[in-house]
């Protein structure tokens, strides 16, 4: 029966995620049973002397440990999967193979929790008395986590220990593999789904894929309209709602739904995040204004992290009674109109005028102190360090590696300084925090009122303690680095509270793997890291956050996960979008609109389609937008008026287009160029250039229409400037080969574009 079940399963769905070491996870389904299939793959047995005692370690390449302090710390594996609506699931063990073994010396037991305010170095190893039972533990090396919700999916995650440890006899059970089945009943659902739009946005979508091993979509195209691409809320007192207008039109020339709410100051704002959810499911990003005496969420309090710490991304939590954000939330913090002015600034200047100075946003900067061992076995600065070789070098775009890691010397805040004030696009930091600096430097907010980076923003990801505690009295770190003008940054993510070890390391990876389009933990050639296998880029901070955040969770979920996630907060506009190298200059064919006629253009880079533009048009307060397609075309239908209308075109590492175009009247002829080639010639010669005309009035041209060409560009003569093209019905146009010449200098740089 059991191989009769695998063959259909096969048949029907089969879906395989493969973790670092050779471990397997497989996912399919017979009938309304959901079969998970986990298989261990390499591991081995090392030993470890602390304190004169000797302890053997699992070494499986599995970075989610067992942690219940004074117990064996065993590794943990975990799978996602969707759940129907409104169905809970039970839970059986379908088939296993396992063997058993005695070791030599003790399991190592876990220390517990370790927070970023405690050296590791200083932690004994302690054997909980209690734990030696002639018994295996876990007890059940299979759990169920209640159902959650993202948006508008709802799933499950199950954990699998491949490892027992039995510390009387000190036997250790090893599961080469085990599938599970997990059967939909008819139990009252837990955390059921109650309400589905339907409606996903661009950057939801992909983080689903890369949650849930059986996502399947609940719509059959996947060619989401601009409207899907999520909503923005601003939540302001109304002390800073005037200030907040040029941001918040500037979101809309963008092409954003942008809904302004005042709220009391002082106010909790949980209940009124989850109600604009709940009216608008398309909402994406929340943007906050004010410090904590302006809006409040709820507190974290804890013996170990921290006393009434914020939890802003806990507002995020919407969907559902679980632990996983859906929506992202970012705060201007300041302390009057001046300090939210400088943010705001920031904001809008780096997507609409991006300082187009070569060099520094090919700059990582990444510092790192010399403790640990954390996630993935490795020390803080080896984590920074791979960020920058495993992840952004692969990118194509980074070429400079700044580097200040402990291991390597002294790390003062003074080279800190130099690095930032030289520029860089993004900043990783992993070590022991405090409120107003980073340890590893001690570089701090006195550094950053001094900061000459001007428009030279990085994004910052902070693994460390309370560098985000903006609760307190005193400015903290990451308001030192936002309300700094002419430097700083322009959006960081970091803690209210002492971050625990590891968990936070893995969200930085898997930021930087969202970031730079996936990550193969299968295949970066380290044997000891591990994680969730990703292939999806996202580009706008938010959204990164948000994917970074669940893929935490679906690999580890307790306590100190948890906690990492309520409390790292995004200091900056959380939707803003990214920018990873030097911006490529962008064109649109079409600078005119005809009234009562759809807007069509091309968007490119010199001759290349750039898809995924956001490309939004706007006149009077209406605007309407479009996504470009892979040929870089978007036709957008409007109802504007005959006069101006103002067109804005943003996109992933380009320059932005923003200007003022004419709107015509349909009742006389309206004549533009469609096409024209060659669109890209070798320096030195000497072309023919070929164009199509087309009329997109209301009424036909009365006669010949004439087309003079001129340039200013020093490496263009043109020695036929000017061409007679024929008569052209309403909608229709003409073309005329070889109706210009022009030279090309032999002295022109490569990859110029003419002008």
């Amino acid at each position: 029966m059991k191989n009769f079940i695998s063959t259909v399963a096969m048949i029907l769905l089969l879906c395989t995620v493969a973790l670092a070491e050779n471990h397997q996870t497989s996912y399919s389904k017979v009938a309304n049973e959901h079969q998970i299939t986990f298989t261990l793959g390499d591991w081995n047995l090392e030993t470890l002397t602390s304190n004169g005692t000797t302890f053997q370690v699992i070494d499986a390449g599995i970075s989610a440990v067992s942690n219940r302090k004074g117990w064996a710390e065993l590794p943990m594996m975990s799978a996602a999967i969707q759940l129907p609506a409104d169905k809970n699931v039970g839970l059986e063990v379908i088939s296993s193979d396992y063997y058993e073994m005695r070791l030599e010396f003790p399991a190592l037991p876990s220390r517990g929790t370790i927070y970023r305010n405690q050296n590791p170095s200083e932690i004994p190893y302690w054997v909980d008395p209690a734990s030696a039972v002639n018994e295996f533990y876990p007890s059940e090396n299979v759990i169920l986590d209640e159902p959650f919700i993202f948006r508008n999916v709802r799933g499950t995650t199950v954990r699998f220990y491949p490892f027992q440890y039995n510390a009387a006899t000190q036997t250790l059970r090893v599961y080469n593999s085990i599938t599970i089945g997990l059967a939909e009943n008819n139990q009252p659902a837990i955390n059921p789904l109650t309400i589905n739009t339907g409606v996903d946005s661009r950057e939801v979508v992909g983080i689903y894929r890369s949650l849930f091993l059986n996502y399947e979509p609940s719509r059959t195209s996947a060619n989401l309209t601009a409207a899907e691409f999520g909503d923005i809320l601003v939540l302001t007192p109304s002390t800073y709602e005037s200030t907040m207008q040029p941001y918040v039109q500037w979101k809309r020339e963008m092409g954003y739904n942008v809904t302004v709410q005042t709220v009391t100051s002082g106010a909790n704002v949980v209940s009124t995040i989850s109600s604009a959810y709940s009216s608008n499911p398309n909402l994406l990003y929340v943007q906050l204004v004010g410090d904590w005496d302006d809006i409040k969420s709820a507190t974290l309090n804890s013996s170990s992290t921290c006393t009434d710490c914020p939890t802003d991304p806990r507002m995020g939590c919407v969907a559902g009674n679980d632990d996983y954000p859906d929506i992202a939330i970012g705060r201007f913090s300041c302390s009057g109109t001046s300090d939210l002015t400088i943010q705001i600034n920031k904001a809008i200047n780096y997507e609409k005028n991006p300082d187009m100075t070569s060099g520094w946003r090919e700059t990582f900067i990444g510092i790192g102190s010399e403790e640990g061992s954390g996630d993935d076995s490795e020390y803080d600065y080896t984590q920074v360090q791979r960020i920058y070789t495993q992840r952004l070098a692969q990118l194509g775009t980074y070429t400079t590696h700044k580097q200040h890691y402990a291991n390597s010397g002294t790390v003062s805040a003074s080279n800190v300084a130099t690095s930032v004030n030289a520029g860089a696009s993004t900043i990783a930091y992993c070590g022991h925090g405090a409120e107003t600096y980073w340890v590893t430097s001690n570089y701090s907010t006195s550094n950053i009122s001094s900061a000459t980076n001007g428009s030279k923003l990085p994004f910052i990801v902070s693994v460390a303690c309370v560098n985000g505690a903006f609760h307190k009295s005193a400015d903290c770190f990451a308001e030192g680095w936002l309300r700094k003008s002419n430097g700083g940054a322009v959006v960081t993510l970091m803690s209210t509270i002492n971050q625990p070890w590891q968990p936070p390391m893995r969200g930085q990876d898997y930021f930087y793997d969202v970031l730079t389009g996936g990550f193969n933990y299968d295949n970066d050639g380290i044997s000891a890291t591990t994680g969730i296998n990703t292939s999806e880029q996202r580009t706008h901070w938010g959204s990164i956050v948000i994917n970074a955040f669940t893929l935490m969770l679906k690999e580890s979920s307790t306590t100190d996960d948890i906690e990492t996630t309520k409390t790292w907060s995004t200091f900056g506009d959380a939707s803003l979008q990214l920018r990873t190298k030097t911006p490529d200059v962008i064109t649109s064919s079409n600078n005119e609109m005809v009234m009562g006629v759809p807007y069509t253009t091309t968007i490119k880079i010199g001759s290349t389609p750039v898809e995924n533009a956001l490309v939004c048009i706007s006149q009077n307060g209406n605007y309407y937008r479009g996504f470009t397609d892979a040929s870089g075309q978007v036709t957008i239908t409007n109802n504007f008026s005959v006069g101006e209308a103002l067109l804005v075109v943003t996109a992933f590492n380009t320059t932005t287009i923003y200007q003022t175009i004419p709107v015509n009247s349909a009742n006389e002829p309206y004549v533009s160029i469609q096409t024209y080639s060659p669109q890209s010639v070798s320096f030195g010669t000497t072309n023919n250039l070929s164009m199509t005309l087309v009329n997109m009035g209301g009424v036909a041209t009365t006669g010949n229409t004439t087309v003079n060409l001129t340039t200013s560009d020093q490496y263009l003569t043109l020695n036929t400037a000017s061409a007679t093209f024929g008569t052209m019905a309403a909608q229709g146009g003409t073309a005329s080969s070889s109706a210009f010449n022009f030279t090309v200098a032999e002295n022109t740089p490569d990859g110029h574009v003419a002008t």
